[in-house]
C-alpha cells in the first residue's frame, strides 16, 4: 500500500515537472523557462520567478517556480496545481528542491545537520554531504562549520578562533570580531563580545533567521543581514526609505542605529541624522551625507573640488568650503592660497580654483611642477610657490651662488639650455648631462648648474647624508 502511495506521489511530482498530460516540456536552450514558456533549466539551474535560470539566490529562492528547475528548500509548505503538497523542509531529485547552504539532503528527502542527514544516504547535488568525514562537535552542541555560516540561523560556530559577524559569517576582521559579533557562536574581540545580538539588535529580531534574497519582515519571516533596514515593503537596505518611516525594527535596525557619532566632530549637527552615502550621491534629494570630510555639491555628488565646497554646497549633508582648508601648508604658501583644495590631477590656478601641493609651482597655463616653467614668469603665486619659494637654502654652503636659482634635474639633463641644475655634487657638463667623470667636472662644466673640479672636494649637504 505504501509503495503504491509513494508511486502515486511521484507520478504527480512527475506531471509538474514534466507537463501536463499531453504536453512535453523541453530543457530550455536560451536561458528562459517556466511555465508560460513550457520550458524547463537544464542541469541544476533553478527557475527564477522572471523566467530566467540560473544559480543565485534570487533565482532560487522566493518565487522560484518548481517543477521547471532546482529550488532552495521552501519555509512553508505549498500545494500544486495537481494537489501534491511538498512540505517545509523536504528536498531531492522527486521535488527538485535543494537545501540551503551548509545544509544537508538526508537520504528520506529532508534538510538538516548531522550525520543523520549528512552521511550515509545523503543526497549530493541537493545540498551538502560529510562523506566519511564527521565534523568535530564542539561545547553546546554546536556542529563545527564545514564551510563559512555561523550563528543561529544555521546552529552553527566557527572554528580556529574565528568570529561569528552580525551578519552570519566566520572570519578575523574588525567587521566579524565588532561590534554584533555573535560571542555564542565564535570567539570576540573585547569591544565586540556579544553573547548574542542583543546589543545591536532588538530582542524581537533575534529569533527571525537571516535574508538571503534580500527580502525581509513579517511577509517573509526573515531578518536583514549584517546592520541592513527592512523596509515598509519588505526590502533589506540602508537607504532611508528602508531606516526611515515604516522601517521594520523587528526585521532589523532602524533610524537611529545607523547614525555614525565619529563624525560628530567635523560635520554640522544637522548633518549627523543622515545616512552615510554608498553611491557619491547626496543631499536633500537622496536623504544622504558625503563620508569623511567630503563636500556635497548642489547637484548632490560628493567630493572635494571647489564645485562640490563652494557654491551651493549641502553643509547639512557634509563639510564645505571651510572644512577644506589644508592648515599645514600656511608656513610656506602665501595666505591668499590657503583658501583652494590641493590639485589631485596637477591641474592648478584661478581655471581650475586647485593649489598645488608641497611646494609645486603653479604655472600660467595651470600646471603644477618645479622647473622654470612654472616657477618663473606667469607663476601663479596664489596657486603654489614660486620662484623665490622654491630656492632650498640648504644648498647654499656647497654649490655657486648663481646654481642656486636653477630647479633640481629630474632626467639628468641640465645647464642654460634646460634650465636645471645637476643634483648632489654632481657637475653639469658642457653638453648638458650630470655627472661625476672628467668630461663632466672638466673642461665646459657650466659651474652655474653644478659642481665643477674643485667643488668635489667640498663636503655633502645635509640633504646628501
Amino acid at each position: 500500500m505504501v509503495v503504491i502511495i509513494h508511486a502515486v506521489l511521484i507520478a504527480a511530482l512527475a506531471t509538474v515537472v514534466f507537463g501536463q498530460p499531453g504536453m512535453s516540456f523541453t530543457v530550455s536552450t536560451n536561458g528562459r523557462c517556466g511555465k508560460k514558456l513550457g520550458t524547463t533549466c537544464p542541469g541544476n539551474s533553478c527557475c527564477s520567478q522572471n523566467n530566467m535560470c540560473g544559480h543565485s539566490d534570487s533565482d532560487c529562492g522566493d518565487g522560484c517556480q518548481i517543477g521547471y528547475g532546482l529550488c532552495s528548500e521552501i519555509r512553508s509548505s505549498i500545494t500544486l496545481s495537481s494537489k501534491v503538497t511538498i512540505y517545509d523542509g523536504q528536498c531531492g531529485p522527486e521535488f527538485k528542491i535543494k537545501c540551503f547552504k551548509n545544509r544537508c539532503c538526508s537520504k528520506k528527502g529532508y534538510c538538516g545537520l548531522g550525520s543523520y542527514y549528512c552521511q550515509a544516504g545523503c543526497k549530493k547535488g541537493y545540498g551538502d554531504c560529510w562523506g566519511t568525514n564527521t565534523p568535530s562537535i564542539l561545547n553546546s552542541n554546536f556542529v563545527y562549520n564545514p564551510s563559512n555560516s555561523c550563528g543561529p540561523d544555521v546552529n552553527i560556530r566557527c572554528g580556529d578562533k574565528k568570529c561569528c559577524s552580525i551578519g552570519g559569517v566566520c572570519g578575523s576582521s574588525n567587521y566579524h570580531c565588532g561590534v554584533g559579533c555573535q560571542g555564542r557562536y565564535g570567539s570576540c574581540s573585547k569591544a565586540g563580545t556579544s553573547t548574542d545580538l542583543i546589543s545591536v539588535l532588538p530582542k524581537s529580531n533575534i529569533k527571525h533567521p537571516i535574508s538571503k534574497n534580500n527580502r525581509c519582515g513579517k511577509k517573509f519571516g526573515t531578518r536583514c543581514p549584517g546592520q541592513k533596514c527592512c523596509s515598509g515593503k519588505g526590502f533589506c537596505g540602508k537607504t532611508p526609505s528602508h531606516c526611515g518611516k515604516n522601517c521594520q525594527k523587528d526585521f532589523g535596525p532602524c533610524s537611529k542605529a545607523e547614525t555614525s557619532t565619529e563624525l560628530i566632530s567635523v560635520l554640522p549637527k544637522s548633518s549627523i541624522r543622515h545616512l552615510i552615502s554608498k553611491n557619491n550621491r547626496c543631499g536633500k534629494k537622496f536623504g544622504t551625507r558625503c563620508p569623511g570630510q567630503k563636500c556635497c555639491s548642489g547637484k548632490g555628488f560628493c567630493g572635494k573640488t571647489p564645485s562640490h565646497c563652494g557654491k551651493n554646497c549641502q553643509k547639512d549633508f557634509g563639510s564645505c568650503s571651510k572644512a577644506g582648508t589644508s592648515t599645514d601648508l600656511i608656513s610656506v604658501l602665501p595666505k591668499s592660497s590657503i583658501r583652494h583644495l590641493i590639485s589631485k590631477n596637477n591641474r592648478c590656478g584661478k581655471k581650475f580654483g586647485t593649489r598645488c601641493p608641497g611646494q609645486k609651482c603653479c604655472s600660467g597655463k595651470g600646471f603644477c611642477g618645479k622647473t622654470p616653467s612654472h616657477c618663473g614668469k606667469n607663476c601663479q603665486k596664489d596657486f603654489g610657490s614660486c620662484s623665490k619659494a622654491e630656492t632650498s637654502t640648504e644648498l647654499i654652503s656647497v654649490l655657486p651662488k648663481s646654481n642656486i636659482k636653477h630647479p633640481i634635474s629630474k632626467n639628468n639633463r641640465c645647464g642654460k639650455k634646460f634650465g636645471t641644475r645637476c643634483p648632489g655634487q654632481k657637475c653639469c657638463s658642457g653638453k648638458g648631462f650630470c655627472g661625476k667623470t672628467p668630461s663632466h667636472c672638466g673642461k665646459n662644466c657650466q659651474k652655474s648648474f653644478g659642481s665643477c673640479s674643485k667643488a668635489k672636494t667640498v663636503l655633502k649637504s645635509k640633504a646628501e647624508l
